[in-house]
């Protein structure tokens, strides 16, 4: 039987390992960002794709995101003409 694995790797930055302020899903969120954001500096992923990828709803992706940018772990730029929302 093929079994169908995925191994991902972590870096989270030790703040946001480290801090009581955040869920255990808001720092999944955290983790996959950061590890978008290694490559090119910034990361285009949708709520969407992040709701596809850890089984939950887009608009609680999107109260995670917002506590992640209230408490400064990241910063949320939008471009309102983008069709990327």
């Amino acid at each position: 039987m093929k079994e169908d694995n995925i191994l991902i790797y972590a870096i989270i930055p030790a703040e946001i390992y480290k801090t009581k302020k955040l869920t255990s899903e808001e720092k999944l969120i955290a983790e996959r960002i950061t590890a978008l954001c290694k490559n090119k500096g910034y990361s285009w992923i949708t709520n969407k794709a992040l709701a596809t990828m850890y089984g939950i709803r887009e608009d609680t992706v999107s109260k995670h995101i917002k506590r992640l940018e209230r408490f400064g772990f990241i910063k949320c730029v939008y471009n309102w003409k983008s069709e990327n929302k």
